[in-house]
């Protein structure tokens, strides 16, 4: 073969990968992108399908996208660089580790999202962000670590396969504020079968609809910050309801106790449940210590200082 003949070859090889990538992903980028440093009092967020001004005691973090009820727009406020790449890469905790800076480096953020963008196009169009706004440049390497296995009980799971909804089944919305029951002190969750991931002064209440085990060992990891995989063998998808205390702090509304420095006392709450123990008790399911290796982000390079809009 000719060195022409070669020559094209790889070229033609090369054109066919990135036409099947952009089939793939034929949206990469968000249609236009507001990125402002810090909480501009003027900046957009986004209600349903309007727009309005932020309004103080907003919500912080990142909304908005496909399966929301406000598809074409994502919206961020004093959302931390930390966790813009987290979201962007889907990682855990444990599979980064930043400097401080960009813990307490605030961004907000609105960007219109093109029609019919699924979710995995989102977190691409947020790489994209990353990368274009604050020239972010990452690789990843593998590190071993304690992990876990996640297994059925003795006496087996404890929650029930997801069934089908009727077919005129219209899902509650969900409140925009949260109650709480005074005497056990876990948020109330709201009326319906939805999933809902709540938490109050260190008291979770979570609620999983047609859940799989795999999505229930990544929230695992989460709460764990150690690798979770599932061993249960558990195929099929399932209601699950999980309440644990996160961290002892008083509740809303009881008295602060606080010690002779004048620090504040956290409540303990010794019949609430720590989160391995809710695992156990309230699924029937158990978490074994094993060794796992896990992938590590590691940041070549990114700027404190965004790219101007």
């Amino acid at each position: 073969m000719s060195m022409f003949r070669q020559l094209s070859t790889i070229g033609l090889s090369f054109l066919t990968v990135c036409v099947a990538f952009s089939q793939t992903n034929p949206v990469a980028s968000f249609e236009v992108a507001s990125v402002k440093t810090g909480s501009d009092p003027n900046v957009y967020v986004g209600v349903g399908k309007s727009v309005q001004r932020a309004e103080p005691g907003r919500r912080i973090g990142c909304f908005g996208g496909p399966g929301t009820t406000d598809p074409g727009q994502w919206v961020c406020n004093s959302a931390s660089l930390v966790t813009l790449i987290t979201t962007a890469f889907k990682l855990q905790r444990y599979q980064f580790t930043p400097p401080d800076w960009m813990r307490t480096a605030t961004f907000d953020i609105v960007a219109k999202i093109p029609r019919g963008s699924t979710a995995e196009q989102l977190r691409l169009m947020e790489q994209d962000l990353l990368a274009t706004r604050f020239k972010l440049a990452v690789h990843f390497d593998e590190k071993e670590m304690p992990g876990y296995d996640l297994v059925i009980g003795k006496d087996g799971p404890k929650f029930k396969e997801s069934a089908d909804d009727p077919p005129d089944y219209t899902p509650p919305p969900t409140p925009r504020t949260m109650d709480w029951d005074r005497k056990e002190g876990y948020p109330i969750l709201p009326p319906g079968n939805e999933t809902v991931l709540w938490m109050l002064n260190g008291r979770v209440s979570n609620r999983w609809r047609k859940a799989t085990m795999e999505e229930l060992a990544t929230y695992f990891a989460e709460q764990l910050q150690r690798p979770v995989d599932d061993a249960t063998k558990l195929a099929a998808k399932y209601d699950v309801t999980l309440k644990f205390v996160q961290f002892p702090s008083p509740l809303p509304g009881t008295p602060i106790e606080r010690d002779a420095n004048g620090e504040i006392l956290p409540q303990v709450v010794s019949s609430h449940p720590t989160f391995q123990e809710a695992v156990k008790s309230q699924l029937g399911l158990k978490l074994e210590s094993k060794k796992a290796t896990a992938k590590i982000m590691v940041i070549d390079h990114v700027e404190k200082v965004p790219v101007e809009n």
